[in-house]
């Protein structure tokens, strides 16, 4: 039974991680077009598309939908979210160090580049070819601030740890990949218990079943105390002069 607790709770986790990351990737390129207009370089040509992202170690595909009001690119919405009605245009494949790219040339100083790649059950014709490399385009025109955004939406203590973890020995935006998703359910159970005191402590759990005990304790003796009393007026009762009169 422990083991199943333990799977389920592990199952929750990854939930909270996905949707928490599709979230963010739309918080963060929201917050990059409003900075600077030349960040949504480039996805005017993608208007009204749809684009399934395939993002390792994710198991679930995410879904970016582009919304831009004519041909000006500063006018460009995306919308991230993790089910899409009806087929996608394109499929990409882009492992989640190309993601982390955008916002480490912050960091570093140094420009990496974003290279997604057709998903196997994507047809590699001239067409999608095109729509790739025009994704490809507009997704390197993208300069992400990331310790400037998370500062602004979960705290600067949320923000200075996760950039302090990007600056922390790691040579390669591959090799915060590998270790990200442990950092992330870590990140956000912390700005959910520091920033927003969503999560108690452990100390005020322990309070809290405590108090639970104590009250089942008190209700247990004012339990016992009432069946003594039934008792007690049942006897009361049975020796009453109108009670022994009937006999």
């Amino acid at each position: 039974m422990q083991a199943d607790s333990q799977q389920t709770t592990n199952k929750d986790d990854l939930g909270l991680i996905e949707t928490s990351f599709c979230q963010a990737l739309e918080l963060a390129f929201a917050q990059a077009f409003a900075v600077d207009g030349d960040n949504a370089c480039g996805f005017a040509k993608l208007n009204g598309k749809a684009i399934e992202l395939h993002i390792p170690p994710f198991k679930q595909a995410f879904f970016m939908l582009v919304n831009c009001k004519g041909a000006n690119d500063a006018n460009c919405q995306l919308a991230f979210q993790q089910t899409l009605n009806g087929n996608a245009d394109l499929i990409v494949f882009a492992p989640l160090h190309q993601w982390l790219n955008l916002a480490l040339s912050s960091l570093s100083g140094e420009t990496q580049g974003f290279d997604g790649k057709l998903h196997h059950d994507m047809v590699d014709n001239a067409e999608h070819l095109a729509l790739l490399t025009q994704f490809n385009q507009a997704m390197n025109n993208v300069e992400i601030d990331l310790e400037e955004w998370l500062s602004q939406y979960s705290g600067d203590l949320v923000a200075f740890k996760v950039g302090n973890f990007l600056r922390s020995g790691f040579q390669s935006a591959k090799e915060i990949a590998q270790n990200s998703r442990t950092q992330i359910k870590d990140t956000i159970k912390e700005y959910l218990l520091f920033e927003i005191n969503a999560l108690p402590a452990k100390h005020q759990v322990g309070d809290f079943f405590q108090q639970i005990k104590q009250t089942e304790d008190a209700v247990n003796g004012i339990e016992q105390r009432i069946l003594k009393l039934q008792q007690h007026l049942h006897t009361q009762t049975n020796h009453s002069p109108s009670t022994r009169s009937e006999g």
